[in-house]
């Protein structure tokens, strides 16, 4: 819908701002001249030293890259000073596994209580967060002999709709 692109165009448009307002900061730029690719190589250096991610710096210089070359076409730079500064590379190493009984015992254990019923629903349903989510309540059929969640298509994953049975507990 136009609302969720509008939504998730204002929510991007908020991160590259606040992207460029950490760097300009940081930096100390005060005019486009002041962003040349050494800077933003130093800025980005200091955001992998606080600890983020390989994948999170990308991000960063991406949305900087994309901010650039708006303003490359723009007119306002001659060239995007990030074309010079290279992506980190991106460990794909990790793997995912699903918490073990004792993790999910104390993951409800240490819950607030308002958080411990949508935990113990994604433990029960196995869905993702985004899809869990994105359900309504008519899509959740409790007067029925075995109730059950009915996902449409356009939350799955798959792209096609599921139904995901409810266990008793839940």
């Amino acid at each position: 819908s136009s609302d969720v692109c509008s939504s998730d165009l204002g929510l991007y448009t908020y991160i590259v701002g606040k992207r460029l307002e950490m760097a300009a900061f940081d930096r100390d730029w005060s005019c486009l001249r002041d962003c040349t690719h050494k800077s933003i190589q130093a800025y980005l250096k200091g955001v992998a030293d606080d600890g983020r991610l390989a994948k999170t710096v990308n991000s960063h210089r991406a949305d900087l890259s994309a901010f650039f070359q708006w303003c490359l076409l723009q007119g306002y730079l001659e060239s995007n000073p990030c074309d010079r500064v290279a992506k980190i590379a991106v460990n794909r190493d990790k793997r995912r596994r699903a918490l073990s009984v004792e993790e999910c015992r104390r993951l409800l254990a240490a819950a607030p209580p308002h958080r411990r019923v949508c935990y113990h629903f994604l433990l029960y349903t196995g869905l993702r967060r985004a899809e869990a989510g994105a359900i309504r309540w008519g899509d959740v059929r409790l007067d029925v002999a075995n109730p059950h969640v009915e996902l449409p298509g356009s939350i799955t994953k798959s792209g096609r709709p599921e139904t995901v049975p409810l266990v008793p507990e839940l």
